[in-house]
């Protein structure tokens, strides 16, 4: 097919009104239980007409549904949609999108007036969150987007003004949310833009290549000719890096050799820059290449000639000095080049760089190690949050290595437990009884002292270890839980699981030939995985995994809930049977008030979900969080984690109801 500039236009709307339908049908099972949500709040509201309003949603929903169907049948029927069926089915999907909408606003503007507090927080609060997911399933189509998004949102903040004690702060405060709302729409659509546009690029290239491929066959015997002129340019370009220009790897090591013909000490700097991966990731590599020229040609105004500056990889750079100082005037300038705004197709981007640097021979004997103790020091810029500084290699950097180092040769040891071992902290209900236990992976070793988890676990998951560790837990867990089923005491033992376990196809099975192992019922276990996963690139892998382990009957529970990101849809459609609060929102109560924990509680409710609030240190914060409905909890107060102590006459156990649903 010809690419032209009509063809583009063609493909993005095309592939736009696709995305739209592939987004509709999850959009249309979210709007049909947010209306049967509210239509079941509203109903006891002296509201005569609410009927009415549930039954034109239902018909809407079903309208709207039959014509998801028809689209993808047609779709089957003609793959390849002229202008009129574009138009035809853009149409339809924005009527369809529209009269839902309209059907919010009359809720928002006629009902809530009339409803009480409860209703009108539940009805507001649904209405945000549809607004809020709407701003990226609906991103395919702009205009309609935006006018949907204004029909849930300002209408609702309108009526604020109109409730029996007027919310006037509210009703701003809500016409706030629905400014970020449609710029957070707007940046979704171009995003979304830039990614069709960048896939047709893609393909024009490949067409471009296919049609060339005959005049380079044709070329080839010329090229026969070009041997000794090639071998000298490939000569350069092992040497070369090809988008800068600069000296690569292999060129700035032969240059320092050279260096080192002429003078006894050189700085090496390694230059990491900072907020390049967001512009490359979000405007494409096409525009972050250009990025990296332009900084390039600011470095390179920057080193002096006596320097030497290379592209290490990426979005490293590395340069070097000779002499006995460091050149704080040539620093200057670099910080001041690379920090300053970048104009790149008349938009305005910026990046930064955080800098290592070691010295040759104080900091190290060889060039190569002079390099990696560089780049050690702006690791260790960036590990403690301080980009965009500078940093000499020192020891303590050199020790942090020798304890990371160290923590890896005891995750690589055949018997683990020589320095991990496994506490258990109890989880009660509301009469403080005991229900469950969790079971925390700790370690020790005499020249580490205690490592914290948050540590070696990412070390674990970084070198691969974590699947053995992972294992390794689950086995001690069962191995204390089954001692427990002996004493006669029934109770569900938790378990930390790490995403990266979680891809592990096989990972089903191992849980399931520990439990024959050691003869337990799997509903008497659960694992626990942060909101974290959510963001992983094999998220989908995940998930299934999660739905193998609930098949076989076990729990799932989402850990330290709050402090990740799950909308609405995603948290209805994963196979969780329990929440357990962060301790953050536990710790705020005092200072931030119950909103938050209401609102969790709220939606576990509405979804089925138990909640278990952890962190839970004084007398008043279980009192309080038993009166806003919590049943289980976990902290200090009920008992600290406890090391191979869960006899029967250690603590008093009673035997429960697991907290999980059966």
């Amino acid at each position: 097919m010809p690419f032209s500039q009509q063809t583009k236009e063609r493909y993005i709307e095309r592939n736009l009104i696709e995305l739209a339908y592939k987004n509709n049908i999850g959009m249309l099972a979210v709007n049909t239980l947010a209306a049967f949500v509210v239509f079941w709040t509203l109903r006891t509201a002296p509201i005569t007409w609410i009927n009415g309003w549930g039954v034109s949603v239902a018909i809407l929903m079903l309208t709207r549904f039959v014509g998801e169907v028809s689209y993808r049948f047609h779709k089957r029927t003609y793959p390849d949609d002229n202008e009129r069926h574009i138009l035809m089915w853009r149409l339809a999907y924005r009527a369809g999108l529209l009269l839902s909408g309209f059907l919010w606003s009359v809720v928002s503007i006629v009902a809530l007036p009339h409803a009480n507090e409860t209703q009108q927080f539940s009805v507001v609060l649904i209405i945000c969150a549809l607004a809020s997911g709407a701003t990226a399933v609906l991103a395919p189509d702009k205009l309609a987007g935006r006018i949907y998004i204004i029909f849930l949102l300002f209408p609702c903040s309108l009526s604020l003004l109109f409730f029996t004690t007027p919310l006037p702060l509210l009703a701003f405060l809500g016409c706030i949310f629905l400014a970020v709302m449609l710029v957070s729409h707007v940046n979704n659509h171009r995003l979304l833009l830039g990614s069709l546009e960048l896939t047709f690029q893609n393909e024009k290239l490949l067409h471009d290549l296919q049609s060339q491929n005959k005049e380079i066959l044709a070329l080839n015997t010329e090229l026969e000719g070009r041997v000794s002129e090639r071998t000298a340019a490939l000569e350069r370009m092992a040497c070369t890096d090809s988008l800068t220009n600069l000296l690569n790897r292999s060129g700035l090591i032969n240059e320092l050799s050279r260096m080192l013909g002429h003078t006894e000490q050189f700085h090496v700097y390694f230059l990491d820059l900072d907020k390049f991966k967001q512009i490359n990731d979000s405007k494409g590599h096409e525009i972050g290449d250009k990025v990296l020229k332009h900084i390039t040609k600011n470095l390179s105004q920057s080193v002096p000639k006596t320097g030497i500056l290379a592209r290490w990889g990426g979005d490293e750079f590395v340069f070097c000095l000779p002499g006995e100082q460091c050149k704080d005037q040539v620093l200057h300038l670099i910080f001041s080049g690379i920090n300053a705004p970048i104009e790149i197709d008349k938009e305005i981007m910026q990046v930064g760089v955080t800098i290592g640097y070691a010295v040759y021979p104080e900091d190290a004997n060889t060039i190569n190690d002079a390099i990696g103790a560089a780049d050690l020091a702006a690791t260790e810029l960036k590990k403690q949050g301080r980009r965009g500084e500078l940093l000499r290699f020192n020891k303590n950097i050199a020790t942090s290595l020798v304890r990371k180092t160290r923590i890896t040769e005891l995750l690589s040891q055949s018997d683990l437990s020589q320095h991990f071992y496994v506490e258990y902290q109890p989880i009660v209900d509301s009469n403080r009884d005991i229900i469950a236990l969790e079971a925390l992976c700790r370690l020790y070793a005499p020249e580490l002292g205690t490592v914290t988890p948050d540590e070696f676990i990412a070390i674990a998951e970084e070198n691969g270890k974590i699947q053995e560790l992972g294992k390794w837990v689950f086995q001690e867990a069962c191995r204390s839980l089954a001692a427990l089923l002996e004493q006669g005491l029934s109770l569900v033992m938790s378990v930390n699981v790490s995403p990266v376990q979680m891809k592990n196809t096989d990972f089903s099975h191992q849980l399931e030939d520990c439990l024959r192992t050691f003869n337990i019922p799997s509903h008497l276990i659960a694992i626990e995985m942060t909101e974290s996963f959510l963001e992983d690139d094999e998220v989908d892998g995940i998930i299934e995994r999660l739905n193998q382990v609930v098949e076989q009957g076990i729990h799932v529970y989402i850990d330290d809930f709050g402090k990740g990101y799950s909308s609405l849809s995603r948290l209805r459609d994963l196979p969780v049977s329990t929440l357990k609060i962060d301790r953050a929102f536990i710790a705020a109560l005092e200072t931030e008030g119950d909103e938050l924990i209401e609102s969790i509680l709220f939606l576990a409710n509405k979804f089925g979900l138990q909640v278990i609030a952890e962190g839970i240190e004084t007398e008043a914060q279980f009192l309080h969080l038993k009166r806003l409905g919590c049943q289980h909890f976990q902290g200090f107060l009920f008992g600290r984690p406890r090391r191979d102590d869960i006899r029967p006459e250690s603590v008093v156990l009673t035997t429960k109801r697991v907290i999980s649903k059966a």
